[in-house]
């Protein structure tokens, strides 16, 4: 839970980190600071993350174009 709100993630649970997504904030006028995701893989699969940066988040929408360019860089496997 996130200030009582369900965010997806189950407590006592482990997941694993599978990648680092780095790319750079286009919202900063200067252009130095950059955005950071961790990609996790939830091997048990019944949930799915609600917060910040989930498939319907305003911030999914507003870096799409960064997150699918990432997405088709993977193979085809992941």
């Amino acid at each position: 839970m996130i200030e009582g709100k369900p965010c997806g993630l189950i407590l006592n649970h482990a997941y694993s980190l599978i990648d680092i997504i780095e790319f750079k904030d286009r919202a900063d006028p200067k252009g130095n600071l950059t955005i950071n995701l961790l990609r996790l893989r939830n091997p048990w699969g019944k949930s799915e993350w609600k917060g910040a940066w989930s498939d319907n988040s305003e911030e999914r929408k507003l870096y799409k174009q960064e997150i699918d360019d990432y997405i088709n860089s993977l193979p085809p496997d992941e």
